[in-house]
């Protein structure tokens, strides 16, 4: 098994890169979270890497940090969930926001990923939830505001941040704020006191 690889950036083509390692050339897919981050070609780059073997193909996949790298493995596990299916999800939140959406059961921004559909997103959620309360504390600490988030009030703050042009992240962590410090459930003063945090 192929852990990490340390080398020299090659080039890049979409969300395949090519490092360069003592003159070997190796092939990684990679999701869009490491293509927006990576350093000019020619320059060393340490990656974590997971190699995929199937009748028809090995594949080697390539992760900046520990999480996501955690995160594929544990999606691979999950029943019709392909290679494919994990790096999109990988490529469209971030190891936090996946854990949240997971721990909080979010099958609506889940089932958002290209690919993932309601059912699929359901069976994500079903399979890793318990899995994924232990990942991060802060994660699990957001568990306390499960039952907020479920709340319709929370939920309606939460689309209307969104539509004020904050992300999906960032308007959940100031909802809870706001909740956790008051626990509000209108959806007007929710919006008002979460903008005071993202002020």
């Amino acid at each position: 098994m192929i852990a990490f690889l340390r080398g020299k950036l090659a080039f890049v083509e979409g969300q395949t890169l090519t490092l360069d390692v003592n003159g070997v050339g190796y092939s990684l897919l990679v999701p869009t979270s490491v293509t927006a981050k990576l350093p000019e070609i020619g320059e060393e780059i340490f990656i974590y890497t997971y190699l995929v073997l199937r009748d028809d193909n090995v594949q080697l996949y390539g992760f900046l940090s520990k999480e996501e790298l955690f995160l594929f493995t544990k999606m691979l596990g999950v029943s019709g969930i392909g290679p494919k299916n994990a790096l999109s999800v990988i490529s469209t939140y971030d190891p936090d926001e996946i854990s949240s959406i997971i721990v909080n059961k979010d099958t609506a921004d889940l089932s958002k990923v290209p690919g993932i559909g309601r059912k699929t997103a359901d069976r994500i959620i079903l399979e890793l939830k318990d899995k994924l309360k232990t990942i991060d504390k802060k994660v699990a600490g957001k568990k306390l505001s499960e039952h907020y988030i479920e709340n319709s009030a929370a939920g309606e703050a939460i689309e209307g941040l969104k539509v004020l042009g904050y992300s999906n992240k960032e308007a959940k962590e100031a909802v809870y704020k706001a909740i956790e410090a008051e626990e509000l459930n209108d959806t007007a003063e929710l919006i008002k006191k979460a903008l005071k945090y993202l002020a």
